[in-house]
C-alpha cells in the first residue's frame, strides 16, 4: 500500500540479512554461549557478535574492543569469555554484506545474568576448646571479593572417623555471611 517497489526490494533485502533469534544457550561464570538463526541474505561476508554490560547504551566485542573479530558467516554460535560473575549482559549479532547492505544489526537478547563463581575454600581452619567430645571449628569468613556480589553464602561442615562419615550428627549447614565458627558436640573420646 504506497510503497514503492525500491522501497519494498530493500526491505525484504534488510530482512533476510539481519540475524534473528539471539539468545544465551550456555551461561557460566565469566562466559556465555550466544546462539541465533543465521540470516539468508546470499551477500552476507561475516559476522559480529558484540555485548554490552549497560543495558544496550555501549556495545563493544567482549567488553575490550569495538571491531571484535570477524566470523564465518555460517556460524551461527559464539562462546564471549572474559566476562564478570554474577554480571547482567545483552548480546546483538552484526551482520556485513557486501555492496550497499554495509552493516546490519540484530535485535538484542533478553537480559543475561552470568552465574556466581565458587568460592574458594575456607582459610585459616583452627579447632580451640577441644575437650574429649567437643571442639570449637574456627575459619576466616569468605571477604566480599570472594563473594563476587552474592548476597549469601552457606558452609557445610562434615565429621567423618577416618575415611568412613560420621553417622550423626551431620553434616551441618549453615548459612550466614558472618558465620566464622561452629561448636562440635557428643564427639567419641579418643577419634
Amino acid at each position: 500500500r504506497g510503497y514503492s517497489e525500491a522501497a519494498v526490494a530493500l526491505g525484504e533485502t534488510l530482512f533476510g540479512t539481519r540475524a534473528t533469534n539471539v539468545r544465551a544457550s550456555v551461561v557460566r561464570d565469566t562466559s556465555v554461549t550466544v546462539v541465533w538463526r543465521l540470516a539468508t541474505n546470499p551477500d552476507i561476508v561475516s559476522q559480529k557478535v558484540y555485548v554490552s554490560w549497560d543495558g544496550g547504551a555501549t556495545w563493544r566485542f567482549n567488553t575490550a574492543s569495538d571491531q571484535g573479530p570477524l566470523i564465518g558467516n555460517e556460524v551461527t554460535e559464539l562462546v564471549v569469555p572474559s566476562l564478570k560473575p554474577l554480571s547482567n549482559y545483552l548480546f546483538l549479532v552484526e551482520t556485513l554484506v557486501t555492496g550497499a547492505g554495509g552493516a546490519i544489526r540484530s535485535f538484542y537478547s533478553s537480559n543475561v545474568l552470568t552465574l556466581a563463581t565458587a568460592p574458594q575454600q575456607v582459610s585459616s581452619l583452627t579447632a580451640t576448646l577441644v575437650t574429649g567430645t567437643s571442639m570449637l571449628l574456627g575459619w576466616s569468613p569468605l571477604d566480599t571479593q570472594e563473594l563476587m556480589g552474592s548476597n549469601s553464602v552457606s558452609y557445610r561442615i562434615e565429621i567423618r572417623e577416618g575415611d568412613a562419615p560420621f553417622p550423626d550428627p551431620g553434616p551441618f549447614v549453615l548459612a550466614g555471611l558472618g558465620v566464622s565458627s561452629f561448636q562440635i558436640n557428643g564427639l567419641l573420646r579418643s577419634t
